[in-house]
Formats: structure tokens, sequence, C-alpha cells
């Protein structure tokens, strides 16, 4: 896939993240943050494993190979799927969005910038910079009461 292609791909899943935090938020109403964020995963692994099953291994195999620290993803997505259950119906869906977004931003930054868990190493440059603070920006003027 093009470089482009994965961007637009990103943009729509981008769309997907806001309606999931408004979904599992009124979902939380019913059930509270924690139990909305567990019907969520527990939806979401069912889905997965239905994809995985089509493709033909469910990659079971590489459990005993991989390093610890990587299946530390699915506490961090459960931490995400709870706190967004929890202050979407208190906050709003963009007040929401954009401290959580503000947040990955700056943490992707830093990431990037020390290569952190082996991904590429690209340096904070000026213009990078100037970006995420014009996002700290941006969620200050929209949290602004």
């Amino acid at each position: 896939m093009t470089k482009t292609l994965w961007l637009s791909v990103l943009l729509l899943t981008g769309g997907c993240f806001a309606v999931q935090g408004v979904i599992n938020g009124n979902l939380g109403k019913y059930a509270g943050p924690v139990q909305a964020a567990m019907i969520s995963f527990g939806v979401g692994t069912l889905t997965l494993a239905l994809a995985s099953a089509s493709l033909g291994s469910m990659g079971l195999h590489v459990i005993g190979r991989v390093p610890w620290y990587l299946f530390t993803g699915g506490v961090l997505g459960a931490a995400v799927v709870a706190s967004m259950a929890k202050t979407v119906p208190v906050l709003g869906s963009l007040a929401s969005l954009t401290a959580m977004i503000t947040g990955q931003l700056i943490t992707g930054l830093v990431l990037d910038h020390f290569g952190i868990l082996g991904i590429p190493v690209v340096k904070v440059t000026w213009p990078r910079m100037i970006g995420v603070v014009l996002l700290i920006a941006g969620f200050r003027l929209i949290t602004w009461k």
C-alpha cells in the first residue's frame, strides 16, 4: 500500500476512535467505565479471533518467543478505553479526544526522538516542536471554559 493510502486508512480509523469513545462512554453509563472497557475488549477479541482464524493463523505460536513487555499493549489499551468511557460523558467527545490525542502526540514525539521500543529514531526538530506547542494551544482553546 502507498503512504497516501495508509494515511487515508489512519484518518478513517481516527474517526472510528472518536465514535468508539462515544459508544463506550454511553456503555459506561450503564455498566461503569471498567466494565464498558471489558465488554468492548471482549467484542474486539472475538472480532480479532474470527479475523485471525479466517487468515489461517491465530498467531499463538509466537507467545513464548516475544519479550514480555510486548504484551503490555493490551493493558495500555484497556486504560485508554476505560478512561474514554469515563471522560466522554463528563467532558464531551471533543475535549476527551483532544486531551487523548495531545497526550499521544507528545508521547509519540518522545518515543520517536529516542527510538524507544525499537522504532526508528526521528529527532525532534523545531517544526515538530512548534507543531506540538500548537497542539497544546489547541487543546487549551478547545477545553477553555
